[in-house]
């Protein structure tokens, strides 16, 4: 309420057509519109031509081919190139509306109602009490993580470079340090058990083993 009546009486010391926004506006892109060239083609259009580019305007329906003036309501920089060719022109004239000071006043015309104080207030009897709604409780636990948005992205974990662990950063690490937590849980596991080679069998075991052999079928 406040803000709005300070924008209100604000306003009432303007004494000129466009908003200050739109006025710096049009001062500061004037100082570029010899940049351009200007090719007029009638009284109302005219071809503009920048560095890297050719728009044209049409200054009886404000359009340009760039669609800025369109789009905000304010010249571009090829319109204010072709208007500025004329003497003293009245820049106002090709602005919206909505920039006026007058249509600035109009917005904050209205004025927000004023409440008294909480002792002031009308008691009313045909009143309505409204209880606390009926709800069915859902089967199961209730969840606690919300489903995501198909827009949001998934959180990158971060490692610590200190312990070695995910989801919290060297600077808030309070763990002990990754050699200690090595040599913790090497202590627990043990060293690694490593495969076992086959053996290598000399001759001789392959000739003992078929003297084995032959007295076994002698045997039978």
């Amino acid at each position: 309420m406040e803000q709005r009546s300070a924008h209100k009486m604000t306003s009432l010391t303007w004494h000129r057509e466009l908003v200050l926004h739109a006025e710096e506006y049009i001062r500061e892109i004037t100082t570029r519109k010899e940049q351009l060239l200007v090719r007029q083609s009638s009284l109302y259009m005219a071809e503009v031509e920048s560095l890297h580019s050719r728009h044209i305007v049409d200054v009886e329906n404000r359009d340009c081919t760039c669609n800025v003036w369109q789009l905000t309501g304010l010249p571009c920089i090829h319109a204010i190139a072709f208007i500025g060719m004329k003497e003293h022109p009245l820049w106002h004239t090709y602005v919206n509306d909505y920039y006026y000071v007058y249509r600035y006043r109009m917005a904050y015309d209205g004025a927000i109602a004023t409440i008294p104080g909480k002792d002031q207030w009308q008691v009313v009897n045909d009143v309505v009490e409204l209880g606390v709604p009926n709800t069915c409780r859902p089967r199961g636990r209730p969840k606690r993580k919300r489903l995501p948005n198909f827009l949001e992205k998934d959180k990158k974990v971060h490692n610590c470079s200190r312990c070695g662990l995910w989801g919290h950063h060297r600077s808030t690490c309070n763990n002990p340090l990754r050699s200690t937590i090595d040599d913790a849980l090497l202590s627990q596991v043990g060293q690694p058990k490593q495969a076992k080679l086959p053996s290598r069998r000399t001759p001789q075991d392959f000739s003992e083993g078929c003297e084995n052999d032959c007295s076994y079928v002698e045997g039978l």
